[in-house]
């Protein structure tokens, strides 16, 4: 199998969507990636929305189990746009049927529409810290042929299992995080059972990809696997999204320092690919990385700024703007409920401005990146720092957990036009946006997938 040069990274919710993904696995040596951040809910967005051009009503009836497609046409699906939509389901340890029914539906979708008009790889991102939808949402992209998965935020430990034990038709687990308790709380899913059939399709075993931040990391899980890893795509600080914690932490600022630096000679000693991510956009970085004995690169934000991606194009028009005239200010924030340090464009009328922020009524309504926790009487509950302050509390959550922290599930679905109406945007990016220089004639102009792989591809 000939391995990419170049992987397009898997961006906020929805923003490297199926059409990006598309774009960018159409030409050889690249790789695109579909965001897998909620993907229940922009299935359930598009169909209540009369889903202009017909795209996911076509992939749905692709699926292979029609009963559980039509279940999700038939609840789901306006063919005329409705002013108010119906409610999903908040994510939770015990999942209703719209829920997985929605989220293997909507994983599905996306890689099959990724996938059409061509045979290259396509790739889908997960992050680690949201395990509950993970086992429904392999289920559905196993399904549509994904070829790689990629994810971060978090130790990925468990991924080889969950998928090995799909393909070969078994019940599928994972085990969840929960605060303040020494076991497990182990979800499970029998694929069988739930489609009401003795035999799976026939199903092709996608690469599995982590995406580590040190040579340390990516020992641990050589250890921990059974095979060994396909691949690692190893993510330096300056990238956009979440970005591994470094080990020093002082008045409110991440300071990465030398103990976070890739020791590369012992990375290249496991003899594993590898692609270097975060501030790589570049022909002249992507040539640095191969000398340092990467295989390519994986390059999110020369992405989310092109026409193809799912940003809001007032956005994007601000952000191209900005970038090109070199005062677009990017910070390592703390907003991230995940504790996570997560990287912020700062833009005015979106979360990053203060006066937003204060006015925006808390609430967690989605669920994605909460955390689980046991009480003294043995139950298991749910919070979220960028709830309620005084409901946080009351779940034993510490104040200054809320000092700063922001709704990143409306926040990122908002940033694609996908989100409630009263809530407003969240975006990221890396930190270099040097590259909108070589794009771009001038600070209105826009550019094209096309015009970035002609870019990437010079000299490599």
């Amino acid at each position: 199998m000939k391995l990419p040069l170049i992987i397009q990274g898997g961006m906020g919710a929805w923003v490297s969507g199926y059409k990006l993904a598309q774009a960018v696995s159409m030409h050889k040596k690249c790789m695109g990636t579909i965001s897998g951040i909620a993907l229940d809910r922009i299935l359930a967005w598009y169909l209540q929305n009369g889903d202009p051009g017909g795209h996911f009503l076509r992939a749905l009836n692709n699926f292979p189990f029609p009963e559980i497609s039509e279940r999700v046409i038939n609840r789901w699906y306006c063919k005329n746009n409705v002013v108010e939509h119906k409610r999903v389901p908040k994510l939770s340890l015990n999942p209703s049927v719209d829920f997985i029914d929605l989220t293997i539906c909507g994983n599905f979708v996306a890689v099959w529409l990724a996938k059409e008009q061509h045979n290259n790889p396509v790739s889908i991102n997960y992050l680690e810290k949201i395990q509950v939808p993970l086992i429904y949402s392999f289920v559905g992209v196993i399904m549509a042929g994904v070829d790689y998965i990629t994810m971060g935020a978090g130790i990925p430990d468990q991924i080889p299992e969950l998928i090995r034990s799909f393909i070969e038709g078994e019940e599928v687990k994972y085990n969840i995080d929960i605060q303040g308790s020494k076991k497990k709380y182990v979800l499970k899913f029998n694929p069988k059972e739930y489609f009401g059939c003795r035999l799976l399709p026939k199903l092709f075993k996608p690469n599995f990809l982590p995406i580590i931040s040190s040579n340390l990391l990516a020992n641990i899980l050589v250890r921990r696997f059974r095979e060994k890893p396909f691949g690692f795509v190893v993510e330096l600080p300056c990238a956009g999204g979440h970005n591994a914690p470094p080990r020093s932490y002082k008045s409110g600022e991440y300071i990465y320092g030398e103990k976070d630096l890739v020791n590369f000679e012992k990375l290249n000693e496991l003899d594993i690919p590898y692609w270097l991510a975060g501030g790589f956009a570049s022909p002249e970085k992507i040539a640095y990385a191969k000398s340092l004995g990467a295989q390519g690169v994986q390059v999110g934000s020369i992405f989310a700024l092109c026409d193809e991606s799912e940003i809001e194009q007032k956005y994007k028009d601000i952000l191209r703007r900005n970038g090109y005239n070199n005062n677009q200010v990017i910070i390592t924030s703390s907003y991230s409920p995940t504790n996570y340090p997560f990287k912020i464009a700062e833009l005015d009328n979106t979360l990053s401005d203060s006066v937003i922020y204060e006015n925006e009524i808390r609430q967690c309504d989605k669920g994605f990146l909460v955390s689980f926790y046991i009480d003294d009487k043995g139950h298991i509950h749910s919070r979220c720092s960028a709830e309620p302050i005084d409901s946080y509390l009351k779940k034993g959550g510490k104040i200054d957990d809320t000092a700063v922290a922001r709704c990143l599930c409306n926040g990122l679905l908002s940033t694609v036009g996908k989100g409630d109406i009263d809530r407003h945007a969240i975006i990221t990016l890396g930190d270099d946006l040097s590259f909108l220089k070589h794009l771009m004639s001038c600070a209105e102009d826009s550019y094209s997938v096309d015009d970035v792989i002609k870019y990437l591809s010079k000299n490599n």
